[in-house]
């Protein structure tokens, strides 16, 4: 039974939680304080209380880095951010930090771990096991990877991971040394982590600590005074296609009668992101009026397809289509209702949420789907999108196009509008980015120019000849 209150020390603020062992009806208190609000320390203590009930207590100073985000903050972020953010973290925790770091104490982390960390990362890539055929607690391959570069030999590793794992099945040193020869040959042509990856795993590091502050369990987020290696001076420009390359693909694709044509074709002239093209419905589309609403988006958590609103916020976003996109819909409207007819049984899916077993036609009023009407998945309709420029290129070796990523179409539009002339706020809204100053950081290739061009025109007006 454990029970508690909060309290002004000073200028902070602390918990107590008084604890009652069941077995021997003994009492202790526990005390945590340097909160900065009263409602901090209320969330801590209530943090401790549901801990203690559920057995899963750990004393602040006895709690490694590993326990305080596998036990609590991970399973807190439910309530915080998109499933795919949290899967993201989730997997970088698994793979790149807490073998490395999880098994110090929280309270005894500090900067030169979190420096050391990100030095180790960037001399090399840890190559994981992703085999399919698993046996093992998913922890175990990245701790065996890291272990082994340092150079740990095959039977102490075995006992090592028989300590920290003694509820997963024994390892011989025969099986850890094929797990590293696997892990081995599926890193061959693996590089070091990019600084940006580093960089992003500091900010998960850093977001952890700020929630371990917030719950008491440490004074001071050790992140802050970490060091990062810092950002490439240059970006590297990736690459993409001009409009005429573009229309060419796209008659490429059409003449070929690829499945997907349209779908990329929306992409090119809409500038919407992968997801919302996949989560549009008939219903949403205003032929009358040329636009287009987009409020779903088809998006994967752990290669699972997972239907969610649009956007951050989960408001709608409206966009205008042009007469030849809209002409393109119809006449793929009307091959979408050829293939319904021809299934034959047709199955109503009223809710959004992916998943049917029926055999048949899945009447979910998709604009882009499957030929039976149920959801494309993003992942599978990406490397579609790679193996057609394959194709293409195979069939015009003499002028092949550069390979780009499904996200460059709608790069592509906003480089092609700005171009163009369009206003960066058009375009801004266009893109649903939070700013103009978002929009004009990512196209600083496209601002450039415009200006040295406007820059040229306005000074031949007013200087002196």
């Amino acid at each position: 039974m454990a029970t508690g209150h909060v309290r002004k020390r000073g200028k902070k603020w602390a918990y107590v939680q008084y604890v009652t062992d069941p077995a021997t009806g003994e009492g202790k208190y526990r005390w945590k304080s340097g909160f900065a609000t009263k409602s901090d320390a209320q969330r801590a203590l209530r943090e401790a209380i549901t801990a203690t009930e559920q057995g899963t207590f750990i004393e602040p100073s006895k709690m490694s880095y590993a326990d305080y985000v596998e036990r609590l903050w991970l399973p807190q972020l439910d309530d915080q951010l998109e499933s795919s953010t949290i899967e993201s973290y989730e997997r970088n925790m698994r793979v790149h930090i807490l073998p490395r770091i999880g098994g110090i104490k929280l309270q005894q982390l500090g900067p030169i771990h979190l420096n050391d960390l990100y030095r180790d990362l960037q001399k090399q890539q840890i190559g994981v096991d992703d085999s399919s055929n698993r046996r093992h607690d998913p922890k175990i391959y990245p701790r065996i990877a890291y272990l082994r570069s340092q150079g740990v030999s095959y039977t102490a590793i075995a006992n090592k991971i028989a300590e920290e794992f003694p509820d997963d099945k024994p390892l011989s040193k025969d099986a850890v040394a094929a797990i590293v020869r696997r892990s081995k040959n599926a890193s061959k042509n693996q590089g070091n982590l990019a600084v940006r990856t580093v960089r992003y795993i500091h900010t998960i590091i850093s977001r952890s600590l700020k929630d371990a502050v917030k719950l008491g369990l440490v004074n001071d987020n050790v992140a802050r005074n970490a060091t990062p290696p810092r950002k490439p001076k240059a970006k590297t420009e990736r690459p993409m296609w001009t409009a005429e390359q573009t229309r060419t693909f796209l008659e490429w694709a059409r003449s070929t009668d690829h499945r997907h044509w349209v779908a990329w074709a929306f992409i090119a002239t809409s500038g919407d992101r992968r997801g919302a093209n996949l989560g549009i419905r008939w219903q949403d589309i205003d032929f009358e009026q040329g636009t287009a609403a987009l409020i779903w988006t088809v998006t994967c958590v752990n290669h699972q397809l997972v239907v969610k609103p649009y956007g951050k916020t989960g408001e709608n976003h409206a966009i205008i289509l042009d007469q030849g996109t809209l002409a393109i819909l119809k006449t793929w409207r009307s091959i979408q209702n050829q293939e319904r007819l021809a299934a034959g049984t047709s199955h109503e899916c009223a809710s959004p949420e992916p998943g049917c077993d029926l055999a048949g036609y899945h009447v979910r009023d998709l604009v882009f789907a499957q030929p039976n009407g149920d959801y494309l998945h993003p992942e599978r309709f990406s490397r579609e999108f790679k193996r057609a420029q394959v194709r293409y290129n195979r069939d015009h070796p003499a002028e092949p196009l550069p390979t780009i990523s499904l996200h460059a179409l709608r790069h592509g539009w906003a480089t092609v509008a700005l171009e163009a002339g369009v206003p960066m706020k058009v375009v801004q809204d266009r893109l649903n980015h939070a700013s103009e100053r978002i929009t004009a950081d990512i196209y600083t290739h496209v601002r450039a120019p415009l200006q040295s061009d406007a820059a040229e025109r306005v000074a031949g007006l007013i200087l002196p000849h």
